[in-house]
């Protein structure tokens, strides 16, 4: 099993020879969004939402009259021999929690669209396995859109998309894939390529500045939180950073435990000494280290962004 988490986004190449490949690729702790390209060796269970209690991921508040969407939009490519019918099915992959509103699907250079890509207007009934259905659906699709049909009596509808490939009938190479647990507001009909919604800045981020507000933050403990989902200015003050000469991995001066590069910024322009800051390794964590005029140190934690290679030079807000 491949478990992934944090707020991070993530890229996995299941098709590269240098990944081994998962049978379960458990995304459901990681709201920084995944780029996952499936194998074409083994049939996986890809897992985006929390599904093992029956919850769905939290969507964001309102902040203002910007709703903000959480940081992460999954990207699924299956391309080449990624989830086919196989044998009986047994190539099937399936993918647990995709959402319509954020979520794109790639398959063979095609991002899967309700408009362009999807029959819409066929209708299966009547069988009653799911070898039948897929039978069925061989004889209704004509090869030039994806046929998507419902199988079962789960509580998490099931819904499957199939396109004949190569020569005509259900044979192994035809694409299959089985998406459960569906999300979006409109559903199967909301289906679109939303990449283009993805956070594009240097850090993999959008740049904060773009919000023209902020919830201000004062930075007046050991340990501070701030607000999900929503742009906070986390303002440090004289009293607030403890500056050591001799050691610059010392103890953090403060902890900041919910972070988010997507929207957060870090302010010592309070700070006139304070000259420079800068992410270093750790590997759960972002570390930051602080230096003012007299060359000490004081750090920051970044609980949770264990990424600490991030370019974070636009969440940082200095004296001019």
């Amino acid at each position: 099993m491949l478990e992934l988490s944090g707020n991070g986004r993530i890229a996995v190449d299941a098709t590269s020879a240098e990944n081994a490949p998962f049978t379960i690729i458990d995304a459901s702790e990681l709201s920084g969004g995944l780029s996952y390209s499936a194998s074409t060796d083994v049939q996986e269970v890809i897992n985006l939402a929390d599904v093992s209690n029956g919850e769905p991921i939290p969507q964001p508040p309102l902040y203002g009259s910007i709703k903000l969407e959480p940081i992460g939009h999954d990207v699924l490519d299956f391309s080449g021999e990624a989830s086919t019918y196989g044998l009986d099915g047994d190539g099937i992959d399936t993918v647990y929690g995709f959402d319509t509103d954020d979520d794109s699907l790639i398959v063979n250079g095609e991002a899967i669209t309700a408009q362009y890509s999807l029959d819409l207007g066929t209708i299966l009934n009547g069988a009653e396995t799911l070898e039948e259905a897929f039978k069925a659906a061989s004889e209704a699709n004509n090869g030039d859109n994806y046929l998507p049909f419902v199988f079962g009596e789960s509580d998490d509808f099931d819904l499957y998309l199939y396109k004949d490939l190569g020569t005509d009938g259900l044979d192994s190479d035809d694409f299959a894939l089985h998406l459960t647990n569906l999300k979006g507001e409109a559903g199967l009909l909301g289906m679109k390529d939303n990449r283009d919604f993805i956070p594009s800045g240097d850090n993999g981020f959008n740049n904060p500045n773009q919000f023209s507000s902020f919830n201000i933050v004062d930075v007046d403990s050991d340990i501070v939180n701030g607000t999900e989902y929503a742009p906070d200015n986390f303002v440090f003050d004289t009293e607030d950073l403890v500056f050591d000469s001799r050691n610059p991995d010392a103890a953090p001066s403060v902890t900041i435990a919910n972070f988010e590069p997507n929207y957060d910024t870090l302010d010592f322009s309070a700070l006139s000494e304070v000259q420079s800051a800068y992410p270093f390794g750790d590997p759960v964590r972002t570390v930051v280290g602080v230096t003012n005029d007299d060359g000490e140190y004081a750090t920051v934690f970044l609980a949770g962004i264990h990424k600490f290679s991030l370019n974070l030079e636009d969440n940082f807000i200095f004296a001019s």
